[in-house]
C-alpha cells in the first residue's frame, strides 16, 4: 500500500491480506426480552475483523518527506519558543476550541467558556466536562515525553472516558464491539 501526500509517494507498507474471520456470536443480553422473531434473525456467528499487525513493518520515508518532516520540526520548535514569551496560554486556547469542535461531531455542544469552566470546576454542564475529558486526554498525549506506549495510552483513555461516569476508562477492550 502507498500512501501521498500532496500528490508525493511517502509511505511503502506491504500489509497481510485478512480481514476477517468467522467468529461464534456470544451475546451478552438477556434474551428473554427479544422476541422470537428478533432471535431468529440473530446468527450463529459473525464475520470480526482483523486488525493488521503493524508492530514490525519497516516504513521508509523518501527524501522529499523527511525534509518536510525537518522543516516542520524547525517551525514547531520556534512556535514554542515565542509561546514561552507570551503571558497567556494560546495551545491551552486552542486545546480547549478544537475540543469543542471536535466534540460537535460526536453531537456534543458546549462553549469554550463553559468548559473553561468545569476545568476550574465549577458546576458545569454534562457536555462541558465530557469535553473537558477531551481536553484532558489530548493534554496527556502532549505532555508525554516517553514513547507511546499501553501505559500512555491507558492514561489517554482513562482521561477521556472518566468524565462521562463510565468504568472502562483506562482499559483495553477484552470484547468484539
Amino acid at each position: 500500500m502507498t500512501r501521498k501526500v500532496s500528490g508525493v509517494d511517502c509511505l511503502k507498507i506491504k500489509v497481510a491480506t485478512k480481514l476477517y474471520e468467522r467468529v461464534p456470536w456470544q451475546s451478552s443480553l438477556d434474551v428473554t426480552y427479544i422476541s422470537k422473531r428478533q432471535r431468529a434473525k440473530i446468527k450463529e456467528d459473525y464475520l470480526a475483523a482483523v486488525p493488521f499487525k503493524i508492530a514490525s513493518i519497516g516504513i521508509d520515508l523518501t527524501n522529499e518527506i523527511q525534509l518536510l518532516l525537518d522543516e516542520v520540526l524547525v517551525a514547531i520548535t520556534r512556535f514554542d519558543a515565542i509561546q514561552q514569551e507570551k503571558k497567556y496560554s494560546f495551545p491551552a486556547l486552542l486545546l480547549r476550541s478544537e475540543s469543542a469542535a471536535s466534540s460537535q461531531i460526536e453531537n456534543l455542544t458546549s462553549s469554550v467558556r463553559n468548559i473553561a469552566l468545569a476545568e476550574l470546576n465549577v458546576e458545569a454542564s454534562h457536555n462541558a466536562k465530557l469535553i473537558l475529558g477531551n481536553v484532558k486526554a489530548m493534554r496527556e498525549a502532549i505532555k508525554s515525553d516517553s514513547d507511546i506506549d499501553k501505559d500512555v495510552i491507558k492514561e489517554i483513555h482513562k482521561n477521556l472516558i472518566e468524565p462521562s461516569g463510565e468504568d472502562f476508562g483506562g482499559h483495553f477492550r477484552d470484547e468484539q464491539v
